[in-house]
């Protein structure tokens, strides 16, 4: 179960961030309203990226995780802060996602 639900998480970082790396124009306009330089997107999408490659791979598994709820925690921050409510369930299904990962890791 717990290799499911990790396989889950990496599949949901890497395409977060395929769409973030291409920056679609919704996207975009997200960062922008949120008050980040135009690059943050891509830089959201890279890392979020990384972050799917490193869960899968053993060895960097903590730190894949480590960076999955760094970036979330960023994210619901940001939304909190913004009022952005109909952004903040994906959200928190990423952090239920990385928690439940956490516990039984």
């Amino acid at each position: 179960m717990t290799t499911l639900l990790i396989w889950i998480l990496a599949a949901a970082f890497f395409l977060a961030g395929m769409v973030n790396a291409i920056g679609t124009q919704s996207t975009r306009r997200d960062f922008a309203r949120w008050g980040y330089p135009e690059w943050w997107g891509k830089l959201t999408g890279i890392l979020e990226i990384c972050c799917a490659g490193m869960l899968i791979y053993s060895g960097s598994f903590l730190a894949g995780l480590t960076l999955g709820t760094v970036i979330i925690a960023a994210a619901l921050v940001t939304l909190v802060r913004f009022r952005e409510f109909r952004h903040l369930i994906p959200a928190a299904v990423y952090a239920v996602l990385l928690l439940t990962v956490w516990l039984k890791s």
